[in-house]
């Protein structure tokens, strides 16, 4: 497990898009400098007709380790990086 140290920051951002409350399916690519994830947005209009849900995808650069997993939202609170002030939304 990954412990958190005096090195660790979390830095809050507004602008990321609400990921699907239903199913977000979540993607994620990465490599030695930087992560890219994907997913379902939460959006009011879908294109029923062509099948068509609205995604994000996010880039993080100079990003130097990936994790991927729990917790949920009734464990969150246990996640190493809470005290740091680390939120769900």
């Amino acid at each position: 497990m990954y412990s958190v140290d005096n090195e660790d920051i979390v830095l809050p951002n507004e602008n990321m898009p609400q990921s699907s409350i239903g199913a977000p399916i979540p993607i994620v690519l990465s490599d030695e400098n930087r992560t890219v994830v994907a997913y379902y947005t939460q959006e009011d209009e879908i294109d029923n007709e062509n099948m068509n849900e609205p995604i994000a995808i996010i880039t993080f650069n100079r990003c130097h380790a990936t994790i991927l997993g729990p917790p949920n939202d009734e464990a969150f609170s246990g996640h190493p990086l809470f005290k740091k002030g680390l939120r769900s939304t």
